[in-house]
């Protein structure tokens, strides 16, 4: 690979970067050892979030993927999830809005959104709803179209709550097929 340095500026042609002699020139050189931490060896409650190091971010991003929250800045995601984890942030307690409804369940038909928000106080509440009340097309303007995308975001509650067991369980009323209240 032929490298030229012009001022403080290397460049590098993209053929010399396929060229078959450059992997083996450098296929048996020894390297250091990766001492990047895996996803095991960090932990969300334990972690100093404004002291992390970038790969340490990495490995509690990886750690945390199912659960952690996409959208924005992933160290302030991680401080998220630790402050939910911690208990000192609770996701349940947060108004629910139009907006809110739209930009993160997708919802994009105004009478639903509208009625959504009039429904329900906090998102804690539409979360319990969404996840485990047994029928969503009871409620005014909820077609079942719109019961199956709001069932299709079930991730999205996951993840603002950084967790399925942080999200609060529906005092579900509606009867099930044996006569018995569902769970």
């Amino acid at each position: 690979m032929k490298r030229e340095l012009t001022g403080d500026t290397w460049t590098v042609r993209s053929q010399d970067l396929k060229a078959d002699g450059l992997r083996t020139k450098f296929a048996h050189r020894e390297y250091p050892e990766n001492t990047a931490p895996s996803p095991s060896d960090v932990d969300i409650e334990t972690a100093d979030i404004d002291g992390l190091t970038d790969v340490e971010e990495i490995a509690l991003a990886r750690r945390y993927d199912d659960v952690l929250w996409k959208k924005g800045n992933r160290r302030s995601n991680l401080r998220r999830l630790q402050e939910i984890r911690s208990g000192a942030l609770d996701p349940a307690d947060e108004p629910v809005s139009k907006q809110w409804i739209g930009t993160h369940l997708g919802l994009t038909a105004a009478a639903a959104k509208r009625a959504l928000a009039d429904d329900f106080e906090t998102v804690g509440d539409l979360a319990g709803w969404v996840m485990y009340a047994t029928m969503l097309t009871d409620r005014d303007q909820i077609g079942e179209t719109t019961a199956e995308r709001l069932r299709s975001r079930r991730g999205v509650f996951i993840r603002w709550f950084g967790g399925e067991e942080y999200i609060p369980r529906c005092d579900d009323d509606q009867q099930t097929l044996s006569g018995q209240p569902s769970q």
